[in-house]
């Protein structure tokens, strides 16, 4: 397993996946790393993406901002804008599985 997505080849990294092979090619994982983009002071992007899959798969529809905000460090300027993203009616569904 990389350290980074920096470390990663560049066609593995869920933001270029997304952009190359769309968004049924990416796990739930790569596809929430791919819509946060950065992590943040502390934790990296893919430990959220990984705790933030979770939070959706365990809550599916009745996902609420409260529980976004229950990641640690995550700000709820970052969670409100994945929350909007995330319910908006475009957005790829992220309880696909």
């Amino acid at each position: 397993m990389h350290e980074t997505i920096k470390d990663m080849p560049e066609h593995s990294r869920p933001r270029e996946k997304l952009r190359d092979q769309g968004a049924a090619a990416l796990t739930d994982e790569e596809l929430v790393a791919a819509i946060l983009g950065m992590g943040m002071a502390g934790i990296d992007v893919r430990t959220m993406s990984r705790q933030v899959a979770g939070l959706i798969r365990e809550h599916r529809e009745g996902l609420t901002l409260d529980h976004l905000l229950s990641v640690p460090v995550w700000g709820s300027r970052k969670a409100d804008r994945f929350f909007r993203h995330s319910n908006s009616p475009d957005a790829t569904s992220l309880t696909r599985r």
